[in-house]
């Protein structure tokens, strides 16, 4: 899989991030529109008496929905986050609990495919598994799958993940699944995903403080995000800790991306001469790398 791939992903959770935030911090009375301090008296009265009608009409529904509900046992009402934190909990206790009340498998017994045949969420989970394709082939695979069946993929890797709670390589991959299904999700799916997929890159890094991608990943999600959000500093911290790591360590041609995001960093700060010292420390451990030489102009 190919790390560079994350960017094009951690830009559109970033755009779903910056939509969600600024849409919760709006006022609700600005939806209605500002009251002026020029408007009447009597307008002002009309609105205040419209207002005064619909928390009336509002409690009358609530009083005939409990008049119905006389005599019925009150339940208390759970979230998707309660539901999901719970499957969470059972999973972690014994990952092959759904499967064995069916649950797994009895979804994915109704997911065939329209054009591909049968949905087998297990065969493909070790397809993807791997690690042999690259990330742009794994996420046209994900792109062909409807919602559902990517929510059964995402279970067979919650699944496996929390079979080996130990293991970074284990918890980074959930972290990138979960990046493969953001990109096919709604705004609020975005959402949702690109913090699970961050929790996990946490995660791995917690369990292995020196892993590579698990570090690329969280430096990448971190300085896509909104700048208003003030995480830029951080992803910059995360890309020279990955870079005095990567460079006491055997080479790999992924390193190279190291330097070029981290300079890319420094210059969208407005900082040229440190992007550039960036850019040439990286060119000289990667003299062949296309991308560093354009932004160093030779």
């Amino acid at each position: 899989m190919k790390p560079l791939a994350l960017i094009l992903t951690s830009i559109v959770a970033a755009a779903a991030t910056a939509y969600l935030i600024v849409e919760f911090r709006t006022p609700a009375s600005a939806a209605s529109g500002p009251v002026s301090a020029e408007q009447p008296t009597d307008d002002l009265v009309q609105r205040i008496a419209a207002l005064e009608s619909e928390l009336g009409s509002l409690r009358g529904r609530v009083a005939d929905a409990a008049a119905g509900a006389s005599g019925r046992t009150a339940l208390p009402e759970l979230s998707a986050a309660d539901v999901d934190a719970a499957l969470q909990r059972l999973l972690a206790r014994d990952p092959e609990a759904l499967a064995g009340l069916g649950g797994i498998e009895a979804r994915e017994a109704t997911l065939d495919g329209a054009a591909d045949g049968p949905f087998d969420a297990a065969a493909l989970f070790d397809q993807l598994h791997t690690g042999e394709m690259s990330w742009e082939d794994m996420q046209a695979i994900w792109s062909s799958k409807t919602p559902e069946q990517q929510d059964a993929l995402i279970a067979r890797y919650e699944a496996w993940a929390a079979g080996y709670p130990n293991d970074p390589n284990a918890q980074n991959e959930l972290g990138e699944a979960y990046v493969h299904r953001l990109m096919n999700a709604d705004m609020a799916g975005m959402m949702v995903y690109g913090q699970k997929a961050e929790k996990q890159f946490d995660t791995a890094l917690e369990l292995d403080d020196h892993h590579w991608r698990a570090r690329f990943n969280k430096a990448m999600s971190l300085s896509n995000q909104p700048a208003f959000l003030g995480r830029r500093p951080e992803a910059i911290r995360h890309f020279e800790t990955l870079l005095s790591q990567q460079e006491t360590a055997p080479q790999a041609p992924e390193h190279a991306q190291t330097y070029l995001f981290l300079g890319n960093l420094h210059a969208q700060a407005g900082d040229e001469d440190k992007a550039r010292e960036v850019w040439e420390r990286g060119l000289g451990r990667f003299p062949g790398s296309a991308e560093l030489r354009q932004r160093i102009g030779r």
